[in-house]
């Protein structure tokens, strides 16, 4: 979180890992994902460091699980 420092990244790990399993069992064909989003984004996400610049080098995290 930009404005507050505090770092979520775990936990939507976690979320997104348990959410893709379970969206598995139901045999979908694919799903729909939201460019730069930071849980959804293929590619070139916003990554926020120490300073208030991001770098568009991500993944969200929901597009990365397996």
């Amino acid at each position: 979180m930009p404005s507050t420092g505090a770092d979520h990244t775990q936990a939507m790990r976690r979320y997104a890992a348990t959410r893709a399993a379970t969206l598995a069992a139901d045999n979908l064909c694919g799903y729909v994902l939201k460019k730069d989003s930071p849980s959804c984004g293929m590619e070139r996400v916003p990554v926020y460091g120490s300073g208030s610049t991001a770098a568009h080098a991500g993944r969200g995290v929901f597009a990365a699980a397996r």
